[in-house]
């Protein structure tokens, strides 16, 4: 059945009638944690003790997803931003340190940004390991 140019009373009743006859047509979302497959991949984080702070994952990331930076008497942070995250695992490849990889979690729902980011934070005092001086984070 066609919908009229400008649709009548008639129509827009029986219209109605029907979908209240037929009820609802869609589920629940699951009240609990559905059931991940094993070999699902989804939550970054990050083992920030590792990372050489090379800045490799912020810059292959096409999400803008990873934020690094660098703290006052040379600590780093990292945050990573879950509703931004493609789940592409770019950043991940990219890290030579090994240290961001994605857990078989995901980021729920939630209108708190601030629930939606992970922040690692290394103090200062660590040197880079054998990787020399740090590099300029700024892109």
């Amino acid at each position: 059945m066609t919908m009229p140019q400008t649709p009548s009373r008639s129509y827009l009743l029986r219209h109605l009638w029907e979908a209240l006859r037929r009820g609802r047509q869609t589920v629940d979302f699951p009240a609990g944690e559905p059931d991940i497959a094993s070999t699902y991949q989804g939550r970054l984080t990050v083992a920030i003790e590792r990372c050489r702070g090379c800045g490799l994952c912020v810059r292959v990331c096409p999400a803008a997803a990873l934020e690094l930076t660098r703290l006052d008497g040379g600590g780093l942070r990292m945050a990573v931003h879950h509703q931004r995250c493609a789940v592409c695992g770019l950043c991940e490849l990219a890290c030579p340190a090994d240290a961001i990889w994605r857990l078989a979690t995901f980021a729920g729902a939630s209108d708190d940004l601030a629930q939606l980011t992970d922040t690692f934070e290394r103090p200062g005092g660590r040197t880079n390991g054998d990787q020399g001086p740090a590099p300029d984070l700024s892109l």
